[in-house]
């Protein structure tokens, strides 16, 4: 199994095995917590390899079997994000339901690569590819549409890449702008930046 591959079906296993309610934490679970930063910017990349090595780690020490890639197929997507790209105006956070912080960085439980590690993603330079679950297709739709920054995307239709890789990326159809539902609102919002990052 190549690098890519095994890291998807760990990131998967993990938002659907380890930490599958949102609600709970916006897949920002304890045990992937990035240390040593005040947020994504200020993180170390040392910090972002560690943790991806946290999780594989976590997932085998446990026994924790990881699901298949036909699994994965029907489970969601990979998107990319740019967060050194952001006004850190809070709208994309907000409009997607907690599932972009401030900067419009991705929850780190979802996190798989950057994109300059793999050849078929070279194109998306130092950008974050990450696992967007289906359930969550609107809020990342609501919140790309509302940012006023063009940092973050579905991965377009790649070239020359293995089966498995095509039939998760592309932009999904029936796509629907979600208002944030009134029992999600700042002070949520608030308590979640506050907590986010020690």
């Amino acid at each position: 199994m190549n690098d890519l591959k095994r890291v998807i079906l760990e990131t998967v296993t993990w938002v659907r095995k380890v930490n599958p309610d949102f609600e709970k934490n916006y897949y920002r679970s304890d045990e992937l917590k990035p240390l040593s930063c005040k947020g994504y910017l200020d993180l170390p990349k040392e910090e972002f390899y560690k943790l991806i090595a946290k999780r594989s780690n976590y997932l085998h020490e446990n026994k924790i079997e990881l699901l298949t890639e036909s699994e994965v197929v029907e489970l969601g997507s990979l998107i990319w994000s740019d967060p050194e790209d952001s006004v850190y105006d809070g709208g994309a956070e907000f409009y997607a339901q907690g599932l972009y912080d401030v900067s419009e960085c991705p929850p780190w439980d979802t996190w798989i690569a950057k994109g300059k590690d793999f050849a078929a993603f070279n194109h998306l330079g130092n950008a974050i590819l990450s696992w967007l679950p289906k359930e969550h297709f609107n809020k990342f739709y609501s919140g790309k549409a509302i940012s006023i920054m063009d940092n973050m995307d579905w991965i377009l239709k790649l070239g020359r890449v293995n089966p498995f890789l095509q039939t998760i990326i592309g932009k999904p159809e029936n796509l629907i702008f979600e208002e944030p539902p009134i029992k999600w609102n700042t002070d949520k919002l608030v308590d979640i930046n506050n907590d986010r990052w020690a």
